[in-house]
């Protein structure tokens, strides 16, 4: 698509015919999140982050967008890269705050990715910290696996429960199931998260 630009000189205005202004698309900025090269996954993961940047999304790229990094996230390597596809959609699925992304996130809540980790928070694995930023849409389903959930998993949604900002939904929903009558490992489990 051509647009027509304006060139600032100063205080001269020229018209610049011509110059090829291409506007965001979510299933190209996908493509090349999933592409091989370490390269091309940033440019996406770029494109992505500059669009999200620029304000909200209209509905239907805001779907698209989602969409396409939910399949992102879902990919499976014997051997994950440095910054991988799924670690980066994991990233982004984060920034939108994306309600959707829960389950697929919960199936990765203990996978650790290669990436760069500048903080204790970050050692947390890259699915919970998209949790956490998703905030109150997350606490029920993670509620959910509380009784279920292995020793190792059982840490990283304790942890996450534990780090979230919204503290009083956490200890809503929490008092909410215990008052529900939770017994077994999801009672004592629930139990210590007031403490």
């Amino acid at each position: 698509m051509r647009y027509e630009a304006i060139l600032a000189l100063g205080l001269l205005w020229l018209p610049v015919r011509g110059v090829a202004i291409e506007r965001f698309r979510a299933e190209k900025a996908i493509a090349l999140l999933r592409s091989a090269g370490e390269e091309e996954r940033h440019q996406g993961f770029d494109d992505i982050s500059s669009r999200l940047a620029a304000g909200a999304l209209p509905a239907a790229e805001r779907r698209e967008l989602i969409t396409g990094l939910l399949a992102a996230a879902r990919v499976e390597e014997p051997h994950y890269p440095l910054d991988s596809t799924p670690l980066l959609a994991i990233e982004l699925l984060a920034k939108l705050k994306a309600p959707e992304a829960v389950s697929v996130l919960l199936g990765r809540v203990t996978e650790q990715f290669p990436r760069f980790v500048v903080s204790d928070l970050s050692t947390l694995p890259p699915a919970a910290q998209a949790l956490m930023a998703i905030g109150p849409p997350a606490i029920e389903p993670i509620l959910d696996r509380s009784g279920a959930a292995g020793e190792e998993e059982w840490s990283v949604l304790r942890s996450i429960l534990r780090e979230m900002k919204e503290k009083d939904a956490v200890r809503a929903a929490v008092s909410r199931r215990l008052s529900a009558g939770a017994s077994g490992v999801e009672l004592a489990r629930l139990s210590s998260l007031g403490r």
